[in-house]
């Protein structure tokens, strides 16, 4: 605990002048005239960027060991195998969610590079970069699905008689309402008025 306590004390106080303080991992050089808040935040953008460096190619590296482990997955049926065959090998100080990241950053990754492109995102967090990938593509497919229900012709010519219960028709004229850009709220006062003439 002591040790603990030292670490935590290195990273949050100054130390004496020429001495190398420690600052997350890299450590910061104090200079002899003193640092100025200034100097300080240079330290640390520069210190920020070795990390994000390093962090990047632990991420290629991620995926390149993502590829391995996608090869290697190929041979089983199940993910249960998968792990157990894993196990046997020097891949076992791998964590089963670590195994996840990189398989999916292999298989990812020309998504991956896109979005940072796009977004201009320089961080590495796989958590991150695997949920705004997801929500990227998740958005692509309601497009599509609102390109796909866009009504091409006059609105109601081409229904078919069919069978539905009253769970499946509301659904259906709720997306033709939606496909024309109906409000629920415009609908129900439609009905409404069709109700009264």
């Amino acid at each position: 605990m002591k040790a603990l306590n030292t670490v935590s004390s290195a990273q949050t106080t100054i130390a004496p002048i020429g001495i190398k303080q420690v600052v997350g991992i890299v450590p910061v050089t104090k200079k002899a005239s003193g640092n100025s808040l200034e100097t300080t935040m240079e330290n640390h953008a520069k210190a920020y960027n070795k990390i994000t460096k390093a962090a990047g190619k632990s991420l290629v590296t991620f995926k390149d060991i993502g590829d391995t482990l996608l090869l290697i997955r190929k041979d089983f049926e199940s993910d249960k195998l998968f792990g157990q065959h894993i196990a046997t090998t020097p891949l076992v100080t791998i964590s089963r969610r670590d195994r996840a990241d990189m398989q999916w950053l292999a298989s990812s990754w020309e998504l991956i590079l896109e979005f940072k492109k796009e977004s201009d995102y320089k961080g590495n967090s796989v958590q991150y970069l695997r949920s705004k990938v997801n929500a990227a593509l998740k958005a692509q497919e309601v497009d599509t699905e609102e390109e796909e229900n866009e009504g091409t012709g006059e609105a109601g010519t081409d229904i078919v008689p069919k069978t539905l219960d009253i769970v499946q028709l509301t659904e259906k004229v709720l997306s033709l309402a939606e496909a024309n850009s109906i409000s629920t709220k415009a609908l129900i006062m439609a009905l409404q008025a069709s109700l009264k003439a």
